[in-house]
């Protein structure tokens, strides 16, 4: 997706865009590559949920999130920026609201959305699964009508990818898949749960491509659909973590490895993709394996080095307290 989306249709082209028939790289576009954020949030919801229900637990995890919100923007932002960065800071209170909402308009901006549905997560755990139910009609309806809401209005930042409110049922999206994993439904019953989920996704797709185009959404995205304000992203990222689960794929070195440096991979990944697209000439097939190349071995010379930091600063505070101090 950073790379420049496969393919690009004519829905990413403003004169072009009303004669727009859907391809399969559109598919791949809108439902495979722009469902990577989604699923990183319910996965990270399910995983929490997975976690002990104190308090102290949530606030450690917050704790870590925290610093990589912090981070994260202002070292990509000074690597673009330089100096610069200073002018570029925001000068007035609703600037800054929309500059930490967006993680400095940085792909961190996850790292922000994701302290408040971590939040949600943990004071929902112990509510009925009726009340979840309803908070996640609620929340999805809200997503759904963000679009119409802005092509009424003409207030498209309602939509941008960013905006937090797109990723309001997620918490509650992630507790009824782990509610309806601990039902253990019998074959019979997981077929019909399959069916009434496809369905349910095709029927959101759909309204995605009748209902939502709209010229305006050039405005905060390169197409004329919503980036992450669909419904039908929110049922596809349930059905991916469900089925997931359940078909419990083998384990083995290559999802160890990209287990392991999963969140390496995101932190790091967009320092290197402008030289995976220069180097590659612009071609996708060539520039995603450079730009995955080098953002693992970044990833894995960063984690060696926080191991060792530590141990350096502990034996650098020996050696200072051991050189002789004049009066």
């Amino acid at each position: 997706m950073h790379l420049g989306y496969i393919s690009p249709s004519s829905i990413f082209n403003k004169e072009l865009y009303m004669d727009h028939r859907f391809t399969l790289s559109d598919f791949v576009n809108f439902y495979v590559l722009l469902l990577a954020v989604p699923v990183f949030f319910i996965i990270s919801n399910y995983l929490f949920l997975r976690k002990p229900v104190e308090w102290s637990v949530c606030y450690q995890y917050l704790k870590r999130i925290i610093k990589l919100a912090i981070f994260w923007p202002v070292l990509l932002m000074f690597d673009y920026q330089g100096w610069q960065i200073l002018a570029w800071l925001p000068r007035s209170g609703v600037d800054l609201i929309w500059f930490i909402l967006s993680g400095g308009n940085t792909i961190y901006y996850f790292f922000v959305s994701l302290i408040g549905l971590t939040i949600i997560t943990h004071f929902s755990k112990s509510i009925r699964t009726r009340y979840i139910a309803i908070f996640f009609i609620l929340t999805t309806l809200l997503v759904s009508t963000l679009p119409l809401i802005s092509m009424t209005t003409g207030m498209y930042i309602l939509t941008i990818f960013w905006n937090p409110l797109n990723f309001l049922p997620y918490p509650f999206a992630a507790l009824l898949v782990s509610r309806l994993i601990d039902l253990k439904l019998n074959k019979q019953k997981q077929i019909y749960l399959m069916i009434g989920w496809f369905l349910l996704c095709f029927l959101t797709m759909i309204i995605d491509w009748v209902v939502y185009i709209d010229a305006g959404f050039f405005e905060v995205s390169p197409f004329a659909i919503p980036a992450y304000t669909r419904s039908s992203l929110i049922f596809i990222s349930m059905a991916v973590l469900y089925f997931s689960i359940k078909i419990r794929p083998k384990f083995n070195r290559i999802i160890d490895f990209m287990s392991r440096y999963s969140l390496g991979l995101y932190c790091l990944h967009i320092f290197f993709v402008p030289l995976g697209i220069t180097l590659s000439k612009r071609n996708i097939i060539m520039s995603l394996p450079i730009t995955l190349s080098l953002s693992y071995l970044a990833a894995i010379i960063w984690s060696k080095v926080a191991i060792i930091w530590p141990h350096f600063l502990r034996l650098s505070q020996r050696a200072f307290k051991s050189l002789p101090r004049s009066s």
